[in-house]
């Protein structure tokens, strides 16, 4: 735990080591010392404590993954420690950590966990804006499950679109209570503006322009940038959608803002500056840290970024 705790916020590589320590310990071993530091550990240890514990759950997901759900419960027994120390700190770590494990559960493609664990985080929390987005995500993913010609051009069945459209007014409005408790929450816009887009809905512009606005990290802006020229090019506003490729592909340059912005030069009549992209996409390796595969999948990878930074305060 301590030398987590000294681990760099940002730095990964950091806290591997501490990890991977952890990962050799037997479980029987584990529960003793989650006891003790229980009553041993002060809040800001038992936070850190925590935090090491998911850090080992989501490394392990693939791998291991009958030993995720005890890793999980052993965290939330220790936030539960810390809040009995420091409700108001313990309280605003819990909310995020809740934000990542059920974005962890659905990356594991586990639902029915990541619905409980929004259930229950939201019963200790009834007034969190970030787990309502959270149970929006969760809609998001069973859909995506589901149906998996979301963005095809032809209309769907009328009984599978009359049931997305459902799912998706499920997930505007979870976000539109999000708002009502924070009205800066930027996911909040960015998954109103996703359904949306989704649904040919031309409302998805304002949402996701709101989405850049608000935006707190790199990966959000991204992410609305990206969203925010596929409503565009829905809208036939080709110059609009290709600025707004271009400022995703100048935040991050993934493959996927590089795919989009090329067939958007190309829409426009430019030939030779589509090939350029498109030659720089496959030159850029395909990479698991582009936000929209963790968007798809429903992985908050921020939420674990916050979560490490509060661990290691």
């Amino acid at each position: 735990m301590r030398a987590y705790r000294s681990g760099g916020a940002a730095g990964p590589a950091d806290i591997v080591p501490a990890v991977s320590a952890l990962a050799l310990w037997p479980q029987a071993a584990i529960a003793r010392a989650a006891a003790s530091a229980q009553s041993a550990f002060s809040a800001p240890e038992l936070i850190a404590a925590a935090a090491l514990h998911t850090e080992l759950a989501n490394v392990i997901g693939d791998r291991v993954p009958g030993d995720v759900d005890f890793h999980i419960e052993t965290a939330s027994d220790l936030l539960l420690a810390a809040r009995r120390r420091d409700p108001t700190r313990a309280d605003l770590v819990s909310r995020q950590w809740y934000v990542f494990v059920v974005g962890l559960y659905e990356a594991l493609q586990r639902p029915q966990d990541a619905a409980r664990l929004v259930h229950d985080g939201r019963q200790r929390h009834p007034r969190a804006a970030e787990l309502y987005v959270a149970r929006a995500t969760v809609i998001e993913a069973n859909v995506r499950r589901s149906v998996l010609d979301l963005r095809r051009d032809v209309p769907l069945e009328p009984r599978t679109r009359l049931r997305v459209e459902d799912a998706f007014k499920a997930v505007v409005s979870d976000c539109q209570s999000a708002l009502g408790l924070d009205q800066t929450l930027p996911t909040a816009y960015l998954h109103i503006g996703w359904a949306r887009l989704t649904m040919h809905d031309r409302r998805a512009a304002d949402a996701l322009n709101r989405a850049v606005e608000h935006a707190d990290s790199d990966e959000l802006r991204y992410l609305a940038h990206l969203f925010l020229g596929g409503a565009y090019e829905q809208a036939h506003r080709l110059e609009d959608a290709r600025r707004e490729y271009a400022s995703a592909v100048a935040i991050g340059p993934y493959q996927s803002a590089y795919v989009a912005l090329s067939r958007a030069e190309d829409a426009l009549g430019h030939v030779d500056r589509a090939r350029e992209v498109a030659a720089a996409a496959t030159h850029t390796a395909a990479s698991d840290d582009d936000p929209w595969w963790d968007f798809r999948i429903g992985f908050d990878r921020a939420a674990l970024h916050r979560l490490r930074a509060e661990a290691q305060r």
